[in-house]
C-alpha cells in the first residue's frame, strides 16, 4: 500500500483524508464483524460509493458523523497507518 500511495503523487495527509471521508465510512462495518469480507471487494462498487461520499464532504452532518465514528474506531486502524507512514518515510 505504501508503494501505491507513493506512486499516487498525493501527500499522505490527503490520502488519510480520503480514507477518513470516503473509504472508512464504507468499510468501517467490516472492522466490527469478525467474518467481515476483506478479500473480494467489487472495485466498481467501492469506487462508485467513494464518489458518492466525496460529494458529501461539504455536508456538515456527514462530517460530524464520520468524525464521530472515526473517533470511536481509529484505534483499529492506527497501527496500519503508522506502518504505512513509516514505510513512506523510509523510502
Amino acid at each position: 500500500m505504501a508503494i501505491i500511495f507513493q506512486k499516487s503523487g498525493l501527500h499522505i495527509k490527503d490520502i488519510k483524508q480520503i480514507d477518513l471521508m470516503e473509504v472508512f465510512p464504507l468499510l468501517q462495518p467490516n472492522l466490527l464483524n469478525i467474518s467481515g469480507a476483506w478479500a473480494d471487494f467489487d472495485e466498481d462498487w467501492l469506487l462508485s460509493e467513494c464518489i458518492k461520499h466525496y460529494q458529501k464532504r461539504e455536508n456538515r452532518f456527514y462530517r460530524l458523523n464520520y468524525k464521530f465514528w472515526n473517533t470511536l474506531f481509529y484505534w483499529m486502524r492506527r497501527d496500519g497507518w503508522n506502518q504505512i507512514e513509516q514505510r513512506i518515510i523510509n523510502k
